[in-house]
């Protein structure tokens, strides 16, 4: 589903490890997007070193106002923000998909029950898959998946 002809989009980055996990394994194109300073910088320095370094680039930014690239065309959210945020960043990837119309998947990683029923309700987009994730730690939790899905 993210092969190296691939941009991904990693809201809510942080150190930057998501971006450069993903690089390095598909070989594709990683843009991080962070609010916290501190995490922001901390991203950029991790890319001074990462093998993945020159595939990723990260921004300081709202995800809320962070103009999506035409070239992004996979997005990843881990434990994903509030659905207040999530709304205008939808916008933002509709407005993208909209000007530059292109195969979008997202990727949501650890949703909240309440995410869930806004993605499924949301009328641009339709439910690809789910990935069980709960055999990764030893909790198991029903939010211990990866929902899928893809623009139209």
């Amino acid at each position: 589903m993210i092969t190296k002809r691939d941009t991904l989009l990693d809201y809510g980055c942080g150190k930057g490890r998501v971006s450069f996990f993903m690089a390095h394994e598909t070989g594709c194109r990683t843009l991080g997007v962070e609010i916290n300073t501190r995490l922001y910088e901390k991203a950029l320095k991790n890319r001074e070193t990462a093998v993945s370094g020159m595939k990723t680039a990260f921004f300081r930014d709202d995800a809320a106002l962070f103009t999506v690239p035409e070239q992004v065309n996979r997005a990843f959210f881990f434990n994903p923000f509030s659905v207040k945020v999530l709304r205008p960043v939808m916008d933002r990837i509709r407005h993208s998909w909209y000007n530059e119309p292109r195969e979008i998947l997202l990727f949501f990683y650890f949703p909240a029950l309440e995410y869930t029923g806004f993605l499924m309700q949301e009328e641009t987009l339709a439910f690809e898959d789910e990935i069980d994730t709960s055999d990764l730690f030893y909790e198991n939790q029903a939010r211990e998946k990866i929902l899928i899905f893809r623009m139209e």
